[in-house]
């Protein structure tokens, strides 16, 4: 939170969350064309909704992969099962790039 932070200029997390509204993909994602993977967890707690949002708005080839207690990936960028999310992860690229 501190480096993120101290990138934005501000010193208090409140001040960060305020600042980050400034920032959107919603206008560029349809320009998109690349496969696209999306990741996410089922307790993510910083973005809830976000992954989904963005898959949602890409026309680009997609997958979806979402991480749940049963592989251990549950939580935000599936900290704790790099190794799961990594094999997963490098499948798709072995699949589709």
């Amino acid at each position: 939170m501190r480096d993120t932070m101290a990138k934005h200029g501000v010193s208090r997390p409140s001040a960060l969350m305020l600042d980050m509204r400034r920032y959107s993909n919603v206008d560029v994602v349809r320009d998109i064309r690349a496969r696209t993977l999306v990741m996410d967890g089922t307790g993510e707690s910083t973005s809830v909704g976000q992954a989904r949002k963005l898959y949602d708005a890409l026309r680009a080839p997609k997958t979806f992969m979402l991480f749940d207690e049963d592989d251990t990936g549950l939580l935000h960028c599936q900290e704790g099962a790099a190794a799961i999310s990594n094999h997963r992860l490098l499948d798709w690229i072995d699949e589709y790039i």
